[in-house]
Protein backbone atom coordinates (compact mmCIF):
# COMPACT_ATOMS: atom_id res chain seq x y z
CA UNK A 1 0.00 0.00 0.00
CA UNK A 2 2.88 2.36 0.73
CA UNK A 3 4.23 2.13 -2.82
CA UNK A 4 0.88 3.09 -4.35
CA UNK A 5 0.15 5.89 -1.87
CA UNK A 6 1.65 8.75 -3.98
CA UNK A 7 -0.46 7.68 -6.96
CA UNK A 8 -3.63 8.19 -4.93
CA UNK A 9 -2.78 11.78 -4.01
CA UNK A 10 -3.05 15.06 -5.85
CA UNK A 11 0.16 17.09 -5.92
CA UNK A 12 0.12 20.86 -6.39
CA UNK A 13 2.23 22.67 -8.93
CA UNK A 14 5.70 23.70 -7.80
CA UNK A 15 6.17 27.26 -6.55
CA UNK A 16 6.74 29.95 -9.19
CA UNK A 17 9.97 31.02 -7.47
CA UNK A 18 12.00 30.26 -4.37
CA UNK A 19 10.73 33.49 -2.79
CA UNK A 20 7.12 32.35 -3.22
CA UNK A 21 7.73 28.86 -1.79
CA UNK A 22 5.41 27.91 1.05
CA UNK A 23 6.95 26.03 4.01
CA UNK A 24 5.19 22.79 3.07
CA UNK A 25 6.30 22.89 -0.60
CA UNK A 26 9.28 20.62 -1.09
CA UNK A 27 8.88 19.95 -4.79
CA UNK A 28 11.76 21.26 -6.88
CA UNK A 29 11.11 23.91 -9.52
CA UNK A 30 11.68 22.40 -12.99
CA UNK A 31 13.76 24.40 -15.49
CA UNK A 32 11.59 26.78 -17.50
CA UNK A 33 8.70 26.70 -15.05
CA UNK A 34 6.14 28.33 -15.25
CA UNK A 35 6.32 30.32 -18.51
CA UNK A 36 8.93 28.57 -20.68
CA UNK A 37 8.04 24.88 -21.20
CA UNK A 38 10.29 24.58 -24.28
CA UNK A 39 13.29 25.43 -22.08
CA UNK A 40 12.64 22.33 -19.99
CA UNK A 41 14.78 19.45 -21.32
CA UNK A 42 12.29 16.75 -20.24
CA UNK A 43 9.26 18.42 -21.82
CA UNK A 44 11.19 19.32 -24.97
CA UNK A 45 12.53 15.78 -25.40
CA UNK A 46 9.06 14.31 -24.78
CA UNK A 47 7.47 16.71 -27.28
CA UNK A 48 10.10 15.91 -29.93
CA UNK A 49 9.81 12.14 -29.38
CA UNK A 50 6.01 12.10 -29.65
CA UNK A 51 6.12 14.38 -32.71
CA UNK A 52 8.69 12.13 -34.38
CA UNK A 53 6.65 9.02 -33.53
CA UNK A 54 3.47 10.57 -34.93
CA UNK A 55 5.25 11.48 -38.19
CA UNK A 56 6.61 7.95 -38.54
CA UNK A 57 3.17 6.43 -37.98
CA UNK A 58 1.58 8.85 -40.46
CA UNK A 59 4.19 7.93 -43.09
CA UNK A 60 3.69 4.24 -42.39
CA UNK A 61 -0.08 4.56 -42.70
CA UNK A 62 -0.01 5.84 -46.30
CA UNK A 63 -3.75 6.24 -46.43
CA UNK A 64 -4.72 3.50 -44.00
CA UNK A 65 -7.46 5.04 -41.89
CA UNK A 66 -6.89 2.70 -38.93
CA UNK A 67 -3.14 3.38 -38.70
CA UNK A 68 -3.73 7.11 -39.12
CA UNK A 69 -6.20 7.03 -36.22
CA UNK A 70 -3.61 5.21 -34.12
CA UNK A 71 -1.06 7.90 -35.00
CA UNK A 72 -3.43 10.63 -33.91
CA UNK A 73 -4.23 8.86 -30.64
CA UNK A 74 -0.55 8.82 -29.62
CA UNK A 75 -0.65 12.40 -28.44
CA UNK A 76 -1.12 13.09 -24.78
CA UNK A 77 -2.46 16.22 -23.12
CA UNK A 78 1.00 17.64 -22.36
CA UNK A 79 2.04 17.22 -26.01
CA UNK A 80 -1.12 18.86 -27.36
CA UNK A 81 -0.71 21.81 -24.99
CA UNK A 82 2.91 22.28 -26.09
CA UNK A 83 1.84 22.12 -29.73
CA UNK A 84 -0.76 24.80 -28.98
CA UNK A 85 1.91 26.96 -27.29
CA UNK A 86 4.25 26.50 -30.25
CA UNK A 87 1.58 27.87 -32.58
CA UNK A 88 0.43 30.66 -30.23
CA UNK A 89 2.89 31.54 -27.41
CA UNK A 90 0.43 34.08 -25.95
CA UNK A 91 -1.96 31.24 -25.11
CA UNK A 92 0.38 30.29 -22.24
CA UNK A 93 -1.11 33.08 -20.18
CA UNK A 94 -4.64 31.80 -20.88
CA UNK A 95 -4.05 28.28 -19.54
CA UNK A 96 -6.28 27.16 -16.70
CA UNK A 97 -4.77 25.70 -13.55
CA UNK A 98 -5.73 22.20 -14.69
CA UNK A 99 -4.06 22.70 -18.10
CA UNK A 100 -0.93 24.05 -16.42
CA UNK A 101 -0.85 20.93 -14.20
CA UNK A 102 -1.25 18.68 -17.25
CA UNK A 103 1.49 20.55 -19.09
CA UNK A 104 4.03 20.24 -16.27
CA UNK A 105 3.01 16.82 -14.90
CA UNK A 106 5.63 14.87 -16.92
CA UNK A 107 8.37 16.73 -15.00
CA UNK A 108 7.17 15.35 -11.64
CA UNK A 109 8.36 11.76 -11.77
CA UNK A 110 7.03 8.96 -9.58
CA UNK A 111 10.28 8.70 -7.64
CA UNK A 112 10.10 12.36 -6.62
CA UNK A 113 6.40 11.96 -5.75
CA UNK A 114 7.26 8.96 -3.57
CA UNK A 115 10.04 10.85 -1.80
CA UNK A 116 7.89 13.94 -1.24
CA UNK A 117 5.04 11.78 0.08
CA UNK A 118 7.24 10.24 2.78
CA UNK A 119 8.75 13.64 3.66
CA UNK A 120 5.36 15.25 4.22
CA UNK A 121 4.77 16.33 7.85
CA UNK A 122 1.29 14.72 7.84
CA UNK A 123 2.74 11.36 6.77
CA UNK A 124 5.43 11.57 9.43
CA UNK A 125 2.88 12.53 12.07
CA UNK A 126 0.58 9.62 11.14
CA UNK A 127 3.47 7.14 11.39
CA UNK A 128 4.12 8.06 15.02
Amino acid sequence: AGLAAPLLLHFDLPPDSEAARAPQQRRSIPPGYPNHPFENPELKARFDAITRHKREMERASRGSVRTLQEALSVEDKSWSLMRKLLRDPASLYKLTLRERQELWSPTFKYREQYTRFWQAPVTLFMLR
